[in-house]
This record gives C-alpha cells, structure tokens and sequence, in this order.
C-alpha cells in the first residue's frame, strides 16, 4: 500500500523538469535549473501555477490565461521521472517503485 498526498500544484512538478517544458514548449528559451523558479520546484513562494503562468506568458505562451489541463497534457507526456528536479514528485516515484518492486 502506498500513501502520498500532494499538498501543492502539480505545476511544481512540472518546473522540476524544465526539458519538458521546452519540449512542450519549443519557443521557451534555455532554462536554467539554478536559478529562480526551478532553483527548487517545491518551495515556489506565492503560488506555483501563477509562477509557472507568468514565466510562460513571458515567453509569448498562454497569453490571457493559463489551461490547467492543456498544460498538464503538453509537459506530462515529456517529462521523465529521472532527470525530475522536484523532491516531492521524486517521492511519489520512489513509492510507485517500490510497490511495484
């Protein structure tokens, strides 16, 4: 059995992989994972989707509002669980792993 609860929005998982984004995305410049946002995908203060958001619509994506699920749907289908920056979406892999161990 296996518990986890995700206490913040998954759009931190998706900052924690930032080659995802760009594939996503291709418009988006080179991302630096040391810095700003991606520094730490889970401590984003004032609200991950709203940072994610902005961060896009900077680059010319999701102009007026930003589509949850249409997001969710571009970045997921790229993301891969190794190279995640996030620790909380890492922990949900460890656990998957080991029940499936």
């Amino acid at each position: 059995m296996l518990n986890r609860i995700v206490i913040e929005e998954l759009e931190s998982w998706f900052i924690g992989d930032p080659t995802a984004l760009r594939a996503a995305f291709p418009k988006l410049p080179a991302i630096s994972s040391i810095s700003g946002i991606f520094k730490n995908p889970d401590n984003v203060a004032g609200g991950t989707w709203e940072k994610l958001h902005r961060f896009l619509k900077k680059h010319g994506i999701y102009k007026s509002s930003y589509p949850k699920i249409d997001a969710a749907r571009r970045i997921a289908r790229h993301m891969e669980p190794t190279r995640n920056r996030s620790h909380s979406f890492r922990q949900l892999v460890s656990g998957i792993d080991a029940m499936l161990a």
